[in-house]
Order: C-alpha cells, then structure tokens, then sequence
C-alpha cells in the first residue's frame, strides 16, 4: 500500500455513517480505540503516536516492522503489506471501519 493509499484509507475512517467527519474524540467517546489488523493473521496492534503512547487517530508508528513493506528517507512508514486494514478496538474486539458503522452507535 502507497502512502497515498495510507493517506486516504486514514481520510475515509474519519467518515461516519451520516458522512460528518468524525473527531478523534468522538471515537473515544464510544471506547474505541484507533487499531491495525493483519487480516492474513488476526494479529492486531493499538495505534500509537510519535512517542508510542495510545493515539487518538490512526497513525502508523509503533507497526511491526513485519507490516512494513516501505520507508522514506527519515525513516517513516509509506507503505504496508495489502493485507493490513485499519478499525476500532473496542472490549478487546477488533472491528474494521465498515463492521462500526453497520452496527450504528451504542454509546
């Protein structure tokens, strides 16, 4: 996956169901916690921040270097393997970005 691709997968999670951007807040508000799943193994890492505490919004540091299949001159992530999707972890179930939104809201 380009950084293009990184870059709009992050743009279309930010959707809602009603297609109003969504805050990194409101997500936390409904205990979801920006996630990463391999979709060839299950295994799933919690998005971190630049300092690898839990970030608020999907961001790619902190990946396993096993994901990454692409970095830049300083260093950062441009590209994982095809088979990572980002979602929501939320009571220790991973849920892809479309499996929320069919569900709806229950705060």
């Amino acid at each position: 996956m380009t950084r293009s691709g990184i870059q709009t997968i992050l743009r279309e999670l930010q959707v809602t169901q009603t297609g109003v951007v969504a805050s990194a807040g409101e997500t936390t508000f409904y205990g979801l916690l920006p996630a990463f799943q391999d979709l060839e193994t299950g295994e799933t890492h919690l998005s971190l921040d630049a300092d690898g505490g839990l970030a608020t919004t999907h961001l790619p540091h902190g990946l396993p270097a096993s994901w990454v299949t692409q970095r830049d001159e300083q260093g950062q992530i441009v590209a994982v393997k095809a088979s990572i999707i980002a979602g929501y972890l939320r009571g220790g179930r991973f849920f892809s970005h479309e499996e929320w939104v069919a569900r709806g809201c229950d705060a």
